[in-house]
C-alpha cells in the first residue's frame, strides 16, 4: 500500500498473502473515512480492482470518500 496526494495505491504480493493467510483487512483509518480491503482469487497478479462494487483500472490510485470504502482486490 502507498499513499500520495492523489489517493492510495495497492500492489499485494499474492505470495506473502498466502504465507500469511491474509485475506482482509478491516476498519483501517485513512484520511477521513475507513477501509475495508479484501483478497480473493489466487495467483500472483491482479486481474481487477473493485472500489463499492464498481471496476476501476487496476493501477488507478484509489481516493476514499469519507465513511467506509470497501476495495476488493481479484488475483489471477
Amino acid at each position: 500500500m502507498s499513499f500520495t496526494p492523489r489517493g492510495l495505491t495497492l500492489n499485494p504480493d499474492a505470495r506473502l498473502l498466502g504465507e500469511f493467510g491474509v485475506e482482509r483487512l478491516s476498519n483501517l483509518r485513512y484520511r477521513n473515512g475507513r477501509l475495508d480491503i479484501s483478497v480473493s482469487g489466487k495467483g500472483s497478479k491482479v486481474a481487477a480492482v473493485k472500489v463499492n462494487g464498481r471496476t476501476q483500472p487496476i493501477h488507478a490510485p484509489i481516493a476514499p470518500a469519507d465513511g467506509t470504502t470497501t476495495i476488493e482486490l481479484i488475483l489471477k
